[in-house]
Parts: structure tokens; sequence; C-alpha cells
């Protein structure tokens, strides 16, 4: 309905993660539904896998970008941004944040660098043993 351009990207080696895969799928909806939620009209949203020292998520989205001041208090329950007009309860965030939480992971948002809107990044620590 929004003509959003979608796409998922694997720049990623093998990697293992020892994860709860209905949690882990839980915090992707919440990342993917916001992304596809706030994006503009004809923007884009990605998915993409990166592996390295660390295993990472990234979505990116062409939402309005998150001022710096409002960057931690989005992962707060309840919270959300001052003047948003779309629906929602302001949890989504708070349970990525908890999820990535229990997995040893950490999430952050920053602006997309390459084009206007945001990149949510979850990046979880690599057990070595567990790699392939």
């Amino acid at each position: 309905a929004q003509n959003l351009d979608f796409g998922v990207h694997r720049i990623a080696t093998d990697v293992c993660l020892s994860a709860d895969p209905m949690r882990l799928r839980e915090m992707l909806d919440n990342l993917i539904d916001n992304a596809l939620r706030y994006s503009a009209e004809g923007g884009q949203v990605s998915v993409s896998l990166l592996a390295g020292s660390w295993f990472c998520i990234l979505v990116e989205d062409s939402a309005p970008i998150i001022q710096a001041t409002e960057r931690d208090r989005i992962f707060e329950r309840f919270y959300r941004i001052p003047g948003t007009s779309q629906d929602g309860s302001g949890l989504g965030l708070a349970i990525v944040r908890d999820i990535a939480s229990l997995h040893g992971a950490s999430v952050e948002v920053r602006p997309r660098s390459t084009a206007t809107g945001n990149c949510f990044e979850v990046r979880f620590p690599i057990n070595p043993q567990a790699s392939s």
C-alpha cells in the first residue's frame, strides 16, 4: 500500500547462533513492523545479516530520522516520540531490547549512512565453538 522497496541481504559467513528461534522471530517482527509502519511512501526497508567478530542484524528504514535525544528513550516501555501519528503502544522496541539482552546482544539505532532514515542494529556475540 505504501509502495515500499523491501530487500533482504545476507553478507555473512556461515554462523551458528545459539538462540531461541521464537523470540528472535518476535524481535525481527517488531523491528520490521516498525520499519514498514514508519517509512515514507515510496521508501525503502532492508534487512541485512552480517558476520565478523559479531553477528549483526541490521534493519534500515526510510522513516524520519530519530533524533539523538530520543534514541535511548524509544527502547523504554510505553514511550512514544512526541507527535507520532502512527498507532502503537510503545512496547515493540522495548521487547526488541529485552530479547536482545536475553541473548547477550545489544541493540542501537542511528541515522542511515547512505539515505534518509534509521538503522537499527542488533549485535550478537559469536561463540567461536558454535561457528561452522
